[in-house]
């Protein structure tokens, strides 16, 4: 049965395919990034001055598009590491990198959204 596990067993992550974790982990970076510079975006129109806000709130406003690189880079790291298998080029090292590049973006943008301001 594949996709199912018995109770007791066992599931290896290793049955998932590569690519397909590659995909749904980039696809998370992508939806955390664009909900997060939404959300920045809304605070900033929000505020009738930027005299208030913090400096990373308005970086985040003008250069957050920039961020959307971060993903793609991280794909070809973890493609990379799929096709090489060497020291750092590991399959579960590229996973975690980028479950935590994940992580990393949702702390950014929570500490913008929920402390924007002095």
């Amino acid at each position: 049965m594949r996709g199912w596990t018995l109770v007791g067993e066992k599931r290896n992550l290793e049955a998932v395919p590569p690519v397909s974790m590659i995909t749904v982990i980039a696809l998370t970076q992508f939806a955390f990034i664009a909900l997060g510079l939404m959300a920045v975006k809304i605070i900033y129109m929000a505020h009738s001055t930027t005299a208030t806000l913090f400096g990373y709130t308005l970086f985040l406003e003008r250069y957050g598009f920039w961020l959307f690189i971060v993903p793609f880079l991280w794909m070809f790291y973890a493609q990379s590491s799929i096709m090489l298998k060497r020291s750092i080029f590991q399959p579960k090292i590229a996973r975690a990198v980028g479950i935590g590049i994940s992580v990393l973006v949702v702390l950014l943008f929570l500490t913008v959204t929920l402390y924007p301001s002095r």
